[in-house]
């Protein structure tokens, strides 16, 4: 249950605990930046008192405690400034109005998916598609476009990525895979129903399988080994266009893409300079 339901309920708590949590919710935005003698200070209550509270909601310390709220708070700004993500303008919007509005859109889709974002499977995802020699990556549509700006990113760090669908070869490159490759599959809607039939394939082989998705729902999480949610209510056909969807996934592949490279950050480095010599003043120059 998230946080800020657990705090409203108030379930068993103590009066001191009752005064906290109130307070917490009348200062979302600031109480994350208070340290516990703060809190205890600004509720009349003690350190204990907090510890106590914060303990009661199974955090095992306030540091953790602290993050809940933070995300809590990115999700509360969100939802005050909400954009329709299928139908954010109208035909009386002016321009300038259209690019406040999508600039409200990305920074609401953006703060939805951190609140909503389960690093250790994020950082599982970081390690597998590291270790994998090969990767595969599923996406039709608007999906697969997603998918070239991530593959394209993954040759900077030597990591060379297949789109399988795109010469729709993806029964050859799906059996090419192994255990020691990786599947990472994007659908926002997640009701491709041949991917039923790729991905169990792929279980039986035991491939480890990334799914990012829109839809909590999805059949096809059955077959994932990782998963990576991003629910912001976009509807499949009955919008504008996919700006929240490809904001989301979007970004979700920019992270990940940050998270390989700073496990090797000094290596990644290296090289990319490296290669940008031959590119640039090397044999592989225009001017050579």
């Amino acid at each position: 249950m998230p946080i800020i339901q657990l705090l409203k309920q108030k379930d068993g708590f103590t009066e001191n605990e009752r005064r906290i949590a109130d307070f917490i919710l009348s200062n979302l935005e600031s109480v994350p930046n208070l340290t516990i003698t703060d809190l205890a200070t600004s509720t009349y209550t003690s350190n204990s008192a907090v510890i106590r509270l914060y303990q009661k909601l199974h955090f095992s310390g306030y540091r953790e405690f602290k993050n809940e709220l933070i995300k809590a708070s990115i999700l509360k700004t969100s939802q005050d400034k909400q954009v329709d993500n299928n139908f954010p303008f109208d035909a009386q919007s002016s321009d300038k109005e259209i690019t406040e509005i999508l600039a409200n859109l990305t920074q609401n889709t953006i703060g939805e998916i951190v609140a909503q974002l389960d690093t250790e499977e994020f950082s599982q995802i970081c390690e597998c598609l590291l270790k994998s020699n090969n990767i595969m990556i599923y996406g039709q549509g608007d999906s697969q476009i997603t998918a070239r700006a991530f593959q394209n990113k993954l040759v900077k760090i030597n990591k060379v990525a297949i789109i399988p669908e795109e010469y729709r070869e993806e029964a050859w490159n799906t059996t090419n895979l192994t255990t020691n490759d990786c599947a990472l599959f994007i659908s926002y809607g997640g009701r491709m129903k041949h991917y039923h039939k790729i991905m169990g394939y792929l279980k039986t082989q035991h491939v480890p399988i990334i799914l990012l998705t829109g839809n909590p729902k999805s059949n096809l999480l059955n077959y994932a080994t990782y998963k990576l949610i991003t629910d912001n209510n976009e509807l499949d056909f009955a919008k504008v266009a996919p700006f929240s969807s490809q904001i989301g996934f979007g970004f979700l592949l920019d992270c990940i893409y940050a998270g390989m490279f700073k496990r090797n950050f000094n290596k990644n480095i290296e090289t990319l300079n490296n290669r940008q010599k031959v590119i640039q003043s090397g044999i592989l120059s225009d001017n050579a």
